[in-house]
């Protein structure tokens, strides 16, 4: 499958204004926590977005609009930098009995998956997102014409257990590897799978 055929089987949402708010308080608090911290292994500066609030409240974003297109609970949790080892086990979110852990796609054509996730095996799902026009925000995908509200198109993905095995390392991290988007099941497969 290619990311075409990913995209035209995709489940795809608007955020509430109110949700649009949190995503921004989210990516914005979880910014300011991580200012001090260390990059893991894997993170490339040259490959990634040069704006990091913007990229963290994209990933909000995809929380929580994927929460809600499946009915699970989102944490868009933020917490003090010297608590994070207290809250570093929580999932994204809870879809029943079932841990969910949302990436953000911006570009790329591999989805990151987590040895801490896969040790978890939770369900790992890739997600495609665009801010409102006042975010001012210059991805490529908020550049193909963005609206008033976020939007966002969640893809697929599978159990981390089974993708671990299937990716290569990113940039020689052992606690993160790359799924090629070919290895991803469609979303809507998986909700069936999962009644």
């Amino acid at each position: 499958m290619n990311l075409t055929e990913l995209q035209a089987q995709a489940l795809t949402t608007s955020l509430y204004v109110w949700e649009d708010d949190l995503a921004q308080r989210v990516g914005i608090g979880r910014t300011f926590q991580n200012l001090n911290k260390r990059n893991r292994t894997s993170y490339n500066e040259q490959s990634l977005m040069a704006d990091n609030q913007l990229a963290n409240i994209h990933a909000a974003v995809c929380e929580i609009g994927v929460c809600r297109l499946l009915g699970a609970y989102c944490f868009a949790g933020v917490w003090d930098v010297y608590d994070h080892h207290r809250y570093s086990g929580l999932p994204d979110g809870l879809w029943s009995h079932t841990e969910l852990e949302i990436k953000w796609r911006r570009t790329g054509m591999k989805m990151p998956v987590d040895r801490k996730d896969a040790e978890k095996n939770r369900l790992v799902v890739w997600a495609e997102s665009k801010l409102p026009r006042s975010s001012n925000c210059t991805c490529e995908t908020c550049q193909q014409g963005c609206g008033d509200t976020s939007r966002v198109r969640l893809l697929g993905g599978g159990r981390a257990q089974e993708l671990w095995s299937l990716g290569k390392p990113y940039n020689n991290d052992g606690n993160r590897v790359g799924v090629p988007l070919q290895q991803l099941t469609p979303i809507k497969q998986i909700i069936n799978a999962a009644l």
